[in-house]
């Protein structure tokens, strides 16, 4: 049994040492220590370990020795735990950096044991450079050694390389500052290569300058992040910038140029049509690489920007060898630039995705391959540029020799051709001439039909004399055609493309058969090598028919447009009663003509002087034909009336005062809603035949000889009670009762309330009678104020009414009464209600009462204010109400109806008014 225990024991023992590493032992005279053979891992596929864990005896004998100097575990969503013990026996250092120099790591965390407890620093790229323990490119922690400590580090990130060293201060001072200076001499490289590329850029506008200057500025930004100088000095605590993420950034858009590159530099767009669809399609993958380092993860685009250029280098190899069997010149430089690059990116993604060990060669042969490659390419580009010198004297070389038989052709040709253009020009139905840059028109070249036009021989004459006659000396067009024609004729094509519009493009002009319209075409006539405008060429048209006869259908199409919108509001809604809807118009129409008629009389007057209250009268009648339209969904005419109240409450009346400067503005407002509505009659005539000269009740009494039988009583009865109740009845078959026409709102009312984001339930009730008509009319005015007033301040809106317990539809009652005396119509609603002292204090605000005023009214004298003129509690005037007009002229028709009108309001339950009459 001793035995069994014995032999167990010492194989627990074995498997200890086997998962434990030596310990890093620090000396004197030593200041720098490799520890990657020093180290025990232990992988953590969830991420989710903490020190507490991994310190504990079930982790701590599964962690694994380190068999390399540097490890590199490639694109991983795992963690890695790294368990470091140091002995220091050095007397000369307590103070030394353990060094991460993977400087692209997104974050590592080191665990210091302090007491019993255990202290963290984390850092990494993905974290603002402030947040470093040490000021450097690399990841240092400052430790404190005793004379023996253990250490635990935490990997995090889409790539994860463990590089540790242990060095004192002054060491890894030392080593940076050395290592800073080489990579100095090489970023000085890329940014002289990119600065020098974009002058010649700028002096030659040759694209492939361009191009390159891009793939030198990304890549170099790409090697600048890849080895930490981004975080310390670029993009410093930019983290997005700093962390691996911009990497594929970078990578994408120094990709994206190459390929642009090479089309250009390889000129595969001209010779290689299928080379350079193919590069064509590796740019489009490489700019998606771009965007995608903004939506997707860094591991991913890691791994694509590695295959994009992986697939694209043997491709671009395969170009750049066929274009050097071709005996293209510079394709060498770029098949030696890329061999050298492609072998040394080669070996660095190897490293980075963990194919082969890490060490100095293969951590820096990109870099060195493309130091290699930049300056074989800029070579490259001089020799191309040299090239293209090479090939354009050989082509003027072929071009002097063949110049003097071309002369002898040429001048053969141009006779001809001279003869077919003076044939054309006098053959075209256009005046066509040129012009110097005195603007003076050229005799060389008139087309005969300039005679036609200008009714004269315009040669030598200037283009303001014969095109711009109205045009003065003095105006600033006459300033900018002769800038345009003296900056163009000698300057260049860009020239001409920046001044060309500063010459009309239009004008008229006067003859014997009246004015004639000219469209106007100026084109520049340049060098034979397209380089300088020699003088300008004129086409002139005259499109004097033509404008008319486009005005003409411009003028046809707006009148049929206004037509059509007038249709469109006076039809019914689909749920109307047809001759109801006839009846509302009507009564609108015949309203409106008494309304019209009073405005036009005070507005020709032959003195041409309103007063003050003519003007009240005016603004309320035209306030009463604006709520009518509203109500009857005519929009047209309610927005007219509208902006015309406008301009009227811009009028100041002074009492007593006459005044006269906005007498004319006025009688032109009251004309032009007096037209509007006439095209509605006219059009209400036309569609329902509603003809106001004839009373719609009796024509729809087919067959009723009403006046004859009142003739025929008249001469038949005696005088007495019952001949003339006989009578009125006869007389009121030509009215509608007051009941119908109240009940004839119902539709009107619902359809405004839904476009104000209401509903509403409307009832009429109580006795039939009958009024005049033209007492109808007023009486029906003053009504339809109220209820508009009572759908737009008073009910309130379906999400309100809920709020507040109420049924979200709103009621709107009006009830009738008669009896031997006199006419009682109640009109009450349930919404809101008016408060009393809101209106006083409203009053207050605009002037209508004082304080002392205030406090002296009741309750009820308060909520009388409303019938004020002038008084609105409305912050904005709107097409339903704020002009201080509406209760007014309910008050102004009942009491021209020898009524009294009163209200009851309650707030929160609804307001109730009273016409007595």
């Amino acid at each position: 049994m001793k035995i069994i225990i014995f032999t167990f024991y010492l194989i627990s023992f074995s498997i200890c040492v086997k998962a434990t590493n030596n310990p890093v032992i620090l000396e004197d005279g030593k200041e720098f220590y490799e520890i990657g053979l020093n180290l025990d891992i232990l992988e953590d596929p969830g991420g989710k370990l903490k020190i507490e864990d991994v310190v504990a005896p079930k982790w701590s004998k599964k962690f694994k020795k380190s068999f390399k100097k540097n490890q590199n575990f490639g694109t991983t969503k795992s963690s890695f735990w790294i368990r470091l013990k140091v002995i220091n026996k050095s007397k000369d250092h307590q103070s030394w950096l353990l060094t991460q120099n993977y400087v692209s790591q997104d974050e590592v965390t080191i665990f210091i044991k302090k007491g019993d407890k255990w202290k963290s620093v984390t850092t990494g790229d993905i974290f603002p450079f402030s947040s470093r323990d040490i000021d450097s490119r690399p990841f240092s922690f400052k430790l404190e050694i005793p004379d023996e400590s253990i250490y635990f580090l935490k990997y995090k990130g889409s790539v994860i390389q463990v590089k540790l060293t242990m060095s004192t201060p002054t060491n890894f001072f030392v080593k940076e500052t050395k290592s800073i200076y080489g990579w100095g001499i090489f970023f000085g490289l890329i940014f002289a290569m990119f600065i020098y590329n974009i002058f010649i850029f700028l002096s030659t506008k040759s694209l492939s300058y361009l191009y390159y200057s891009g793939y030198v500025l990304f890549f170099g930004l790409f090697f600048s992040g890849w080895f930490g100088f981004n975080q310390w000095i670029v993009f410093k605590n930019f983290s997005w910038f700093d962390n691996n993420t911009s990497l594929s950034l970078f990578a994408g858009l120094a990709e994206f140029f190459l390929c642009l590159f090479s089309i250009s530099f390889l000129e595969l767009r001209k010779n290689n049509k299928v080379f350079y669809k193919i590069m064509l399609f590796f740019s489009i993958v490489s700019l998606f690489i771009a965007i995608s380092s903004f939506i997707l993860p860094y591991s991913f685009n890691v791994k694509a920007f590695t295959v994009n250029i992986f697939l694209m280098f043997p491709v671009l190899m395969i170009i750049a060898i066929r274009k050097v069997l071709m005996n293209y010149r510079p394709a060498k430089y770029y098949l030696f630039a890329f061999s050298f690059m492609l072998a040394g990116t080669a070996l660095n993604v190897l490293n980075v995705l963990g194919f082969i060990p890490s060490n100095f060669f293969t951590l820096y042969a990109g870099t060195i391959g493309n130091a290699i490659e930049l300056m074989l390419l800029s070579m490259g580009l001089a020799d191309r540029f040299n090239l293209i010198k090479e090939e354009s004297l050989k082509l003027q070389e072929n071009y002097a020799k063949e110049l003097e038989n071309e002369v002898a052709i040429k001048t053969k040709d141009l006779k001809e051709e001279r003869d077919n253009v003076s044939n054309l020009l006098n053959n075209m139905n256009e005046s066509i001439f040129t012009i110097d840059i005195n603007c003076i028109i050229q005799e060389k070249a008139i087309s005969e039909y300039s005679k036609e036009v200008f009714e004269a021989d315009i040669a030598g004459k200037t283009i303001f004399d014969v095109l711009y006659p109205n045009i003065k000396s003095d105006d600033e067009t006459h300033s900018k055609i002769w800038f345009g024609v003296d900056t163009c004729i000698g300057a260049d094509s860009l020239q001409w493309e920046i001044n060309k519009d500063l010459i009309p493009k239009g004008s008229s002009i006067k003859t014997s058969k009246g004015v004639r319209i000219l469209e106007i075409r100026p084109d520049a006539i340049f060098s034979d090598d397209k380089s300088i405008c020699k003088e300008i060429m004129f086409c002139i048209q005259d499109v004097t028919e033509r404008e008319s006869l486009k005005k003409e259908v411009a003028e046809r199409e707006k009148i049929e447009s206004k037509r059509n919108k007038i249709l469109m509001e006076i039809a019914p809604a689909k749920q109307v009663n047809l001759e109801e809807h006839k009846l509302d118009l009507y009564n609108f129409f015949l309203s409106t003509e008494d309304l019209i008629s009073e405005i036009y009389k005070i507005s020709s007057v032959k003195n041409k002087k309103i007063t003050k209250k003519e003007a009240k009268t005016l603004w309320r009648n035209l306030h009463t034909i604006k709520g009518n339209a509203r109500t009857f969904r005519l929009h047209a005419i309610s927005s007219l009336v509208h902006k015309k109240e406008s301009f009227l409450s811009s009028i100041k009346f002074k009492e007593g005062e006459m005044i006269k400067s906005d007498f004319d503005e006025i009688t032109k407002s009251v004309s032009e809603i007096k037209e509007l509505i006439n095209e509605y009659s006219e059009i209400a005539k036309d569609m329902f035949d509603i003809d106001l000269s004839k009373d719609l009740i009796t024509d729809n009494i087919s067959g009723a000889k009403i006046d004859d039988f009142k003739i025929i009583l008249e001469s038949k009865l005696p005088e007495s009670q019952i001949k003339n109740s006989i009578l009125e009845h006869l007389d009121n078959l030509y009215k509608n009762t007051i009941k119908d026409r109240f009940k004839s709102l119902s539709n009107m009312l619902e359809t405004v309330a839904e476009e104000i984001g209401k509903d509403i339930f409307y009832e009429v009730n109580g006795d039939s009678f009958f009024l005049e008509e033209k007492e109808a009319n007023i009486l029906m005015d003053a009504v339809i104020h109220i209820l508009r007033n009572s759908l737009d301040h008073g009910l309130e809106k379906k999400e309100e009414r809920l709020n507040s317990g109420k049924e979200v539809v709103g009621k709107i009652n009006v009830s009738l009464n008669k009896n031997n005396e006199n006419i009682i119509i109640k009109v009450e609603d349930d919404g809101k209600g008016i408060d009393s002292n809101m209106i006083a204090r409203k009053a207050i605000e605009n002037g209508f009462i004082t304080e002392e005023g205030y406090n002296s009214l009741s309750p009820k004298e308060r909520l009388m204010i409303i019938f004020k003129e002038g008084f609105t509690t409305a912050e904005n005037v709107s097409d339903l109400s704020g002009r201080g007009v509406g209760m007014d002229v309910v008050k102004t028709n009942i009491e021209k109806l020898g009524g009294v009108i009163d209200l009851d309001s309650v707030v929160g339950k609804g307001t109730t008014f009273f016409i007595k009459l």
